[in-house]
C-alpha cells in the first residue's frame, strides 16, 4: 500500500511538471548530443513547426549562422563539461527561413538517462523591435541637438556641463571634450556676474525658487571674450519628479544688443 501510494504520488508529481513545461509561455526544450529531444508546444511556436518535424534534427540547424560557434561552445561546455550557461540573445531560424530573436538560458540536464542540456528560450522579437525604435529616435534627437542652430546646454545639480551641442562649442571655442565635466559657472560665467546666477542656480535645485523660463547674462568664451547669450531654461527631473539639472537652449545676442 506504501509503495503505491508512492508511485501515485509520484506520478502526480510528473503530470505536474508536465504540465507546468507544457502550458509554458516560453520556449522549453531538451538536447541531447546537439539535437532535439524534447521540445513544448512554445517552442513549436519559435521555431515555426510541430515537433515531430523537429525531434532528432541538429540544433544547430535553427541557429542563425552569426550564432553558430558561439552556440556549439555552449554545448560543449553543457555536454561534456556539465556547466550551465549564462543568459545570452541569438537569432532562431524558422523553418519558414525567417529568423526569430531569442533569450536564452541553458543548464546541464539528464534525459532518458543520457546527458544533455535543458534549454529556456524566450522570444524578445518585440523587445528588439521597440529597442531598434528607440535607438532610431535617440539618434534622430542626437541629430536634431547637433545641428541646432542654438547652443544647447545642459548642467547636473552640480552645475557640471553633462552635454552640450555642437554650436554651444563654436560660441564657447572649446572642443566638446574640455567641457564636459567642467563648473559652468567657474568656467564661462564673468566673475560680476558669477556670485548672483550662481546663487539663483543652486536655490533652484533646492526647489527654493520657480525657474525663470527666459534669461539673459553674459559668458566668457575660451578667448576671453564676453558674449550676451539669450537663454530659454527647463528643468531637469528623475524618475520620482526630483529635480536633476537644468536644460537651456542660449542664442547669442551680443551683435544684436549693440546696434
Amino acid at each position: 500500500t506504501e509503495r503505491l501510494r508512492a508511485e501515485r504520488a509520484l506520478q502526480e508529481s510528473e503530470e505536474r511538471y508536465r504540465r507546468l513545461v507544457e502550458f509554458a509561455p516560453d520556449g522549453i526544450l531538451v538536447q541531447i548530443g546537439g539535437k532535439f529531444a524534447y521540445m513544448n508546444p512554445a517552442m513549436e511556436e519559435i521555431i515555426g513547426a510541430s515537433k515531430e518535424a523537429i525531434l532528432g534534427t541538429p540544433i544547430l540547424e535553427r541557429m542563425h549562422p552569426d550564432f553558430r560557434d558561439t552556440v556549439r561552445e555552449r554545448m560543449r561546455l553543457l555536454n561534456e563539461k556539465r556547466e550551465a550557461v549564462p543568459r545570452m540573445d541569438q537569432k532562431y531560424l524558422r523553418v519558414d527561413g525567417t529568423t526569430v530573436d531569442v533569450e536564452v538560458s541553458a543548464v546541464p540536464f539528464a534525459f532518458h538517462g543520457e546527458h544533455g542540456a535543458l534549454v529556456f528560450v524566450r522570444d524578445v522579437t518585440e523587445r528588439k523591435r521597440a529597442e531598434a525604435a528607440l535607438e532610431r529616435e535617440r539618434d534622430r534627437a542626437n541629430l536634431y541637438f547637433e545641428i541646432a542652430g542654438v547652443m544647447l546646454l545642459a548642467l547636473d545639480s552640480n552645475a557640471n556641463i553633462s552635454l552640450v551641442n555642437k554650436k554651444g562649442c563654436e560660441i564657447l571655442g572649446h572642443e566638446k571634450n574640455e567641457l564636459m565635466g567642467r563648473n559652468w559657472f567657474e568656467t564661462f560665467v564673468p566673475e560680476p556676474e558669477r556670485e548672483r546666477v550662481c546663487s539663483v542656480f543652486n536655490r533652484l535645485m533646492k526647489g527654493d525658487v520657480e525657474l525663470s523660463e527666459y534669461a539673459e547674462n553674459h559668458i566668457v568664451t575660451k578667448d576671453g571674450e564676453l558674449r550676451l547669450i539669450a537663454w530659454h531654461n527647463t528643468l531637469l527631473r528623475d524618475d520620482r519628479g526630483y529635480i536633476t539639472g537644468t536644460l537651456s537652449s542660449g542664442e547669442d545676442i551680443t551683435e544684436r544688443a549693440r546696434q
